[in-house]
């Protein structure tokens, strides 16, 4: 599931953690499959997080992605981020929006991608509800389509 990797890569590049946790779960991947290449140079790598995270970027760049387990996997991620409270939902609302705006044209207008562009306008007119529930729509999206399909 080298999607989890580009996961971290989106969620370090767009602030929502810090060096340690990036570098950390970098660690731990290459713990699990020391004999992959990638995986071999993002460790060689990890003294310079900028470069690693290119090599992630690049990686995925023309490669097939499995949406659903990028998806579910940056949800579950996000929505742990959402729920520790730890930046302002304006803050978290403009890092929801860096990520979204890199990521691949195919998945952009898709649906729980597509909230990401949208979420935070309750907010200008003050309604943080609005922006909090469909938060909680877009973070609930693989639990919802995972009931419909039983």
């Amino acid at each position: 599931m080298k999607e989890t990797l580009l996961v971290y890569a989106f969620l370090f590049d767009s602030a929502f953690i810090v060096d340690s946790e990036y570098r950390e779960f970098l660690d731990e991947f290459f713990l699990k499959d020391s004999s992959d290449a990638l995986l071999l140079e993002l460790e060689w790598y990890i003294s310079d997080l900028q470069i690693s995270k290119k090599i992630i970027f690049d990686y995925f760049r023309g490669r097939e992605i499995d949406y659903s387990i990028f998806g579910k996997f940056l949800m579950e991620k996000l929505k742990k981020k959402y729920i520790l409270g730890d930046m302002t939902l304006e803050n978290f609302n403009l890092n929801l929006v860096k990520i979204w705006s890199k990521l691949p044209q195919e998945i952009i207008c898709k649906e729980p991608f597509w909230a990401m562009s949208y979420a935070g306008e309750p907010l200008s007119w003050g309604d943080a509800q609005g922006t909090r529930n469909l938060y909680e729509k877009m973070f609930n999206f693989y639990c919802a389509k995972s009931k419909m399909e039983e």
